[in-house]
């Protein structure tokens, strides 16, 4: 069979409608990074050999929001759903635990090693920010409906996926000496008592313990981690900002550590909920996402203003 000439052009033109937002993309995401780099990155990363900067938090959380979104296409569901999602609250976990490592292990005496591990615990928050950026702008407005049906046992072990990336981390990278970093009793009671919480809120408004699917418990989840996250930068307002200015550092370590891992709880049961909730996509699921991602990021940005404030323009100009 012969091609006519109205064939051939129309081919032509569903091949440019193709190539041009690829080529557009492609562009932007150019502009984008040459940007980044000429902004001083560049700079900034050169000075890794000194030993101040580390990249295994970055590498994890690469690794890890990778492997969700494979693992997930695997299972039938949206893998750039999955990677846009994930990605911030993840970043967020390797953000609070590098924050962590610093505190304990930081030379104080050090100005530059301080200045620079500064750099280090910010990476996986600003990758993984990139990450759901484009992930986003690559996602569909409304998200596609998932006819896929997950056993609960396969849903299950594919959710706590995250603590086995941040396990892998702590045992092979950090050592497994740094687990104790990270364990606070409150801030489990606090998640504990928010997820909690979050259950009675679906009992009461939506169906009864004894008739909730997995989204109930996602969506409990979500809300008990987001409420641990906003624990953490409240306490810092009420504790450590008044302790810090009367002088007395004696109260600052524990209030400092219920801060930092109320958020690193609080992230890492949120990127557990949205795994959970994955099979059952609809617009106002994203549109709430979209919000508590934000929400979740001004936790963790008012714990560094308040602990880590830089100086201001008039500092340096004064």
């Amino acid at each position: 069979m012969t091609n006519t000439p109205d064939d051939t052009e129309s081919s032509s033109v569903i091949t440019m409608t193709n190539f041009a937002p690829k080529m557009v993309a492609l562009l932007a995401f150019l502009v984008l990074l040459i940007g980044a780099l000429k902004s001083g990155l560049l700079s900034i990363l050169e000075r890794g050999h000194q030993d101040y900067l580390a990249y295994e938090g970055v590498l994890l959380l690469i690794f890890g929001v990778a492997s969700i979104g494979l693992i997930g296409r695997k299972l039938g569901l949206n893998a750039i759903w999955l990677v846009c999602y994930t990605s911030i609250p993840l970043g967020l976990v390797w953000s609070t635990y590098e924050y962590i490592q610093m505190l304990a292990s930081v030379d104080p005496t050090n100005a530059n090693e301080l200045t620079l591990r500064i750099i280090t615990m910010l990476f996986p928050i600003i990758t993984a920010a990139l990450i759901c950026t484009l992930a986003f702008f690559v996602m569909p407005e409304e998200p596609p409906l998932n006819n896929v049906k997950i056993s609960i046992p396969a849903l299950t072990a594919f959710s706590i996926f995250p603590y086995c990336i941040l396990s892998l981390g702590i045992v092979f990278v950090w050592g497994i000496q740094t687990a104790i970093l990270i364990l606070n009793v409150d801030a489990g009671l606090v998640l504990l008592g928010a997820v909690g919480l979050g259950l009675c809120r679906r009992h009461i408004y939506t169906r009864p313990f004894n008739q909730f699917l997995v989204e109930d418990y996602a969506n409990a989840l979500m809300d008990g981690g987001k409420i641990c996250a906003f624990f953490g930068a409240a306490t810092c307002a009420l504790f450590y900002i008044p302790l810090s200015r009367l002088g007395e550092p004696s109260g600052l370590g524990p209030v400092l550590s219920l801060n930092v891992t109320c958020v690193l709880y609080g992230s890492l049961a949120y990127s557990v909920a949205v795994i959970l909730s994955s099979p059952t996509l609809d617009r106002k699921s994203q549109d709430r996402l979209s919000l508590d991602l934000w929400h979740l990021g001004e936790s963790y940005a008012f714990i560094l203003l308040a602990t880590l404030a830089p100086k201001s323009l008039f500092d340096f100009v004064g």
